[in-house]
């Protein structure tokens, strides 16, 4: 079965959904393809027992204008509030100035489901290739249905994009080619981690670690979207994940623990552990977005591009869609 759309979206992550957003509200057909049963990437919430956590990102700051607009406009809509303005570093002294840290009502995913009502979404779609035929890109999922469009855009990690193409026998420069290639992404190990009573970690909720085995701690309890039970995410720090990886789950979540002993201050009833192989990119590319020499139509975006920060994710979106905007109505 072939499906057609004018913009094709490969990636529901924020600047997938943002890109989706701004071209669908100016009468665009687009079509966004992800392969997680969810969107919203590493704006992640996952609910085991009944325990909430937020398992990628943690928060999300405003440091452009554009941003801070959507922003605005989020907690106006009561999806988005703000969690603190400082943080505690591990060793227990505030840490000045900052700006305000913002979290989605029930988790972050809050703010991604928000993004994508109303948009055409195929959820657990497993793009393989990406391909040029004539003036249309073909998108081939591994059951084989095919998606085409006049536009499309990859808003997955370099590393899966780049896949895809190379799957599709889709040539470009080799400057650029190069460029992308050297892009590459710190990975992330997380413990989700369930109490039988309060933490004793410090108000907010929330501890930055500079050196050591773990870079993070929350309680999402604390955090104000686990109402019933405490639910603490760890996050491995990037050595330990790198190092790490391919253990499996009992050793990682061992060595998080007892590193996170001292401020869970009670017994584990529960946990989980979940890796991000793309938590964030080391390294960035000079644009908010790429649009490919001697390609027209095919577009790479996300926070390889606009920055490694949810905000930088979201503007590179932004970017790329407004870029689309014209060109669609030019043609």
């Amino acid at each position: 079965m072939r499906y057609q759309s004018e913009v094709l979206i490969i990636g529901a992550g924020m600047s997938g959904l943002l890109a989706g957003k701004i071209l669908s509200q100016s009468g665009i057909k687009v079509m966004i393809l992800e392969k997680s049963p969810g969107v919203g990437g590493r704006m992640a919430t996952r609910r085991f027992k009944q325990g909430v956590f937020d398992h990628g990102a943690q928060f999300f700051t405003a440091r452009e204008e554009k941003f801070q607009q959507l922003v605005d406009l989020w907690i106006k809509e009561k999806i988005a509030f703000e969690w603190f303005g400082s943080l505690r570093k591990s060793d227990d002294l505030p840490r000045s100035g900052g700006h305000p840290r913002y979290r989605g009502l029930r988790g972050m995913t809050t703010v991604a489901k928000y993004l994508a009502r109303d948009l055409d979404i195929h959820l657990q779609t497993h793009v393989k290739s990406v391909s040029k035929e004539s003036d249309w890109w073909v998108a081939q999922t591994e059951n084989g249905e095919e998606y085409i469009a006049r536009q499309i855009v990859l808003s997955a990690p370099i590393p899966q994009s780049l896949n895809l193409l190379e799957s599709g026998d889709v040539t470009f420069p080799s400057f650029e080619y190069k460029t992308l290639k050297a892009i590459e992404y710190h990975p992330c190990i997380t413990g989700l981690v369930l109490l039988d009573g309060p933490s004793a970690i410090p108000s907010p909720g929330g501890m930055k670690f500079d050196k050591g085995d773990i870079q993070w701690l929350g309680d999402n309890s604390q955090k104000g979207i686990s109402p019933k039970t405490t639910a603490i995410t760890i996050h491995g720090s990037q050595d330990f994940s790198r190092e790490n990886f391919e253990l499996p789950a009992e050793k990682l979540i061992e060595v998080l623990v007892k590193a996170a002993k001292p401020w869970l201050g009670q017994e584990i009833q529960d946990w989980q552990i979940h890796k991000w192989r793309y938590a964030q990119p080391t390294n960035l590319y000079p644009a908010k977005f790429l649009e490919f020499p001697g390609h027209r139509g095919l577009f790479i975006t996300g926070d390889a591009f606009g920055g490694a920060r949810v905000e930088g994710a979201a503007l590179s979106g932004i970017e790329v869609a407004f870029h689309l905007r014209e060109q669609v109505s030019m043609s």
